[in-house]
Order: structure tokens, then C-alpha cells, then sequence
């Protein structure tokens, strides 16, 4: 989300976070496709993630198709690889 290299371990700010896209409590078959995981680092899991998460509830989208309007706010953050390109999870198109 940030554009932070990711740091293996758990106390580092920078340490990655397996993200669901779509939360998995809102989406259970969703939670171990890999298009419904993206790897944050522990800040944004904790921040961002979360922000949009109880924004969702809300304004009363913590449904199951509330998840979609959740995973377009996470795609709103730009994803950049080690390569320097720019993209959403999986080498998909950001909005930001």
C-alpha cells in the first residue's frame, strides 16, 4: 500500500501482513484465493486496512457485497514491486 520494502518478523513496522482484499469473515470462500491476498506491511495492515474496514461498517457496507466496495478502497493505494512497476495485487492496474 505504503511502497515499503517488507521486512520479515512481526515487531517491525515494515514487517509483511498477509491481507484479505475482501475480508474473510465477510467472503469465507474467498480466504485462501490467492487474487484475495495481498501482502501489506504491518503499518497499513494496521492503519489503512483497518480505516477502511470500520468505515465500511459505518455506513453499513460490512455485508458480503459490501466486500467488493471494500477491496476497491484497498485499490485505491498504489502497489509498486521490486521491480519499480506500479499495479494493484497480482500485477493488476491501481486506481492511485
Amino acid at each position: 500500500m505504503c511502497g515499503v520494502v517488507l521486512r520479515e518478523g512481526r515487531r517491525q513496522k515494515t514487517a509483511a501482513v498477509v491481507d484479505h482484499i475482501r475480508p474473510y469473515d465477510l467472503r469465507p470462500d474467498l480466504e485462501l484465493e490467492p487474487d484475495n491476498l495481498w501482502s501489506v506491511c504491518r503499518d497499513c495492515h494496521d492503519r489503512e486496512c483497518r480505516r477502511i474496514e470500520d468505515k465500511a461498517r459505518s455506513i453499513r457496507q460490512w455485508t458480503p457485497r459490501g466486500a467488493d466496495w471494500i477491496a476497491s478502497e484497498k485499490m485505491r493505494f498504489r502497489f509498486v514491486s521490486l521491480d519499480g512497476s506500479v499495479g494493484g495485487p497480482g500485477g493488476k492496474p491501481s486506481r492511485a
